[in-house]
C-alpha cells in the first residue's frame, strides 16, 4: 500500500432534495487531516477543496460557481497523483490542484490493518501520528521518508512481524511506546537528531540484539528498552544527562554495561560492568557480571533485576537500598552480605526472586539480619552464616 500516492475515485451521484450538494471524502486520514470536494456547497452557492490539517479547515484552489439540480445524476471523479488531485463533473475539469499537505499527520490511519505487510509513507508526511500502524501484525516492512520530524505515541505498537526499521536524520522525536511489542525487529537506527528515548519506546523488541545510541541522547525515560531480552550489551554515550529511575533496560542476558568515560553524569568505574550516578555513588544499573565498587553507597531502584543474575556479593559500604532495588532476579540463588550491623532495605526489595535463594551473613550477625527484616520468608533457601563455600547454619 502506498499511502495517498496515486488513486481515483469514479462514482455517480444524484442529489434529491436539500440545501447542499455532495461531499466526496479523499486523502482521510483522520477526523482532524482529511480532504474533501464540496461540490454545491455553502447553500449550493458554489463548489470548492477543502483541506483539514490538524483540525483546521481550509479553501483551497479555485472556486467555482458550479451548483447541483434536484434529480440530476452526475458524474463525478477523484484523480489523484502525487499530491495532485484533478476534479470532474460529467467529464469536465472543475479543479486541478497541488496540495503541500504541510503538517499532515497519520493519526490511527491503520491502526488494526492486520494484512497489511508494507507500506511507504510519501514525503508530503511530517507526523505519524499516535496509533498509525498500530496492531499492523503482519507488516514486515516500512520506509519512513526524510520528511518526517515525529513518530508518536504507540506509532508502531504491537507491529510483531516488522523486522527492521531506519529513522531518518529528518526525525527529532520518537514518542511514547512508538515501537512498543514489536517483537519480531532485529535492527534499528536511531538517528543523531534525536535528544531523548521516551517511555517503553522500544519495550517488548525482545529479537534485538544490540542497540546503539547515539551521542545526540541526553534523556532516556522509563522503560525504553525493556524487554529487549536479546541485546547482550549496554553502552551509554558522553552525552546522556538523565537516566530514570526504574527498569530503563533489560539486563536479562547482558554481559558488559560501559559508559563513556566524558559523560560528566554517569560512569562505569573500574570496569565494573554498571552505570554508576558518580555525584551520588549510586548504582543505576546492574547486571550479572557486575562487581560493586567498594566506594559505592547506594543500590538505586530497580537496578538489579533480569535473568542474568546467580549470585550477588553485596559490599559493606551499601548504606542505602532502594525501592525494588534487586527484584525480579528469578535466577538468584545466593546473596552474600558483609555488615555485622545490618542495614534495613526498602519495599519490595527481593521480591519475585528464585525460591532457593540463599542469605549468607558474616559469624554470630544471623538474629540482627531476621531483627532488620532479612528473613527466611524472603531467602527461602536459607540464612547462613559464614561463606557459600564454606558456612553453617546460624543458630
Amino acid at each position: 500500500l502506498t499511502l495517498g500516492n496515486n488513486y481515483t475515485i469514479d462514482l455517480d451521484a444524484t442529489k434529491v432534495e436539500g440545501d447542499e450538494g455532495f461531499l466526496i471524502g479523499f486523502n482521510v486520514v483522520d477526523a482532524d487531516n482529511r480532504c474533501w470536494w464540496n461540490i454545491g456547497g455553502w447553500s449550493n452557492a458554489n463548489t470548492r477543496l477543502e483541506e483539514w490539517i490538524g483540525g483546521i479547515n481550509n479553501q483551497v484552489g479555485n472556486k467555482s460557481s458550479l451548483t447541483v439540480e434536484n434529480g440530476r445524476t452526475y458524474h463525478i471523479t477523484i484523480a489523484v497523483n502525487n499530491g495532485n488531485v484533478k476534479c470532474y463533473l460529467d467529464e469536465e475539469l472543475i479543479h486541478d490542484y497541488n496540495f503541500t499537505v504541510k503538517g499532515r499527520k497519520l493519526c490511527h490511519a491503520f491502526e488494526g490493518c492486520s494484512n497489511l505487510t508494507s507500506v511507504s509513507i510519501p514525503e508530503s508526511v511530517t507526523t505519524i501520528g499516535e496509533y498509525a500502524f498500530s496492531g499492523c501484525s503482519s507488516l514486515t516492512s516500512v520506509t519512513i521518508p526524510n520528511s518526517v520530524t515525529t513518530i508518536n505515541r504507540e506509532a508502531f505498537r504491537g507491529c510483531s512481524n516488522l523486522t527492521s526499521v531506519t529513522i531518518p536524520n529528518s526525525v527529532t522525536i520518537i514518542g511514547y511506546g512508538a515501537f512498543y511489542g514489536c517483537s519480531g525487529l532485529t535492527s534499528i537506527t536511531i538517528p543523531e537528531s534525536v535528544t531523548s528515548i521516551n517511555e517503553w519506546t522500544f519495550e517488548g523488541c525482545k529479537s534485538l540484539t544490540s542497540v546503539t545510541i547515539p551521542n545526540s541522547v541526553t534523556s532516556i525515560l522509563d522503560g525504553a528498552f525493556q524487554g529487549c531480552t536479546g541485546v547482550t550489551s549496554w553502552s551509554i554515550p558522553s552525552s546522556v544527562r538523565f537516566i530514570s529511575d526504574g527498569g530503563v533496560f533489560a539486563t536479562d542476558n547482558v554481559t558488559t554495561i560501559t559508559v563513556d568515560q566524558n559523560n560528566p553524569v554517569y560512569d562505569s568505574r573500574n570496569n565494573c560492568n554498571a552505570i554508576i550516578e558518580t555525584a551520588t555513588n549510586k548504582l543505576v544499573l546492574g547486571c550479572g557480571s557486575t562487581v560493586i565498587p567498594e566506594d559505592v553507597t547506594i543500590i538505586g531502584v530497580s537496578a538489579l533485576g533480569g535473568g542474568s543474575l546467580y549470585m550477588l556479593d553485596i559490599p559493606e559500604n551499601i548504606i542505602q537500598i532502594e525501592n525494588n532495588a534487586i527484584d525480579w532476579c528469578w535466577n538468584l540463588k545466593t546473596v552474600v552480605c558483609h555488615w555485622n550491623e545490618p542495614i534495613s532495605f526498602a519495599q519490595h526489595v527481593f521480591e519475585h526472586n528464585g525460591d532457593q535463594c540463599a542469605l549468607y551473613v558474616p559469624a554470630g550477625t544471623k538474629d540482627a539480619y531476621i531483627a532488620a527484616g532479612w528473613t527466611e520468608d524472603i531467602f527461602k533457601g536459607g540464612i547462613y552464616e559464614g561463606t557459600p563455600d564454606k558456612c553453617h547454619r546460624g543458630n
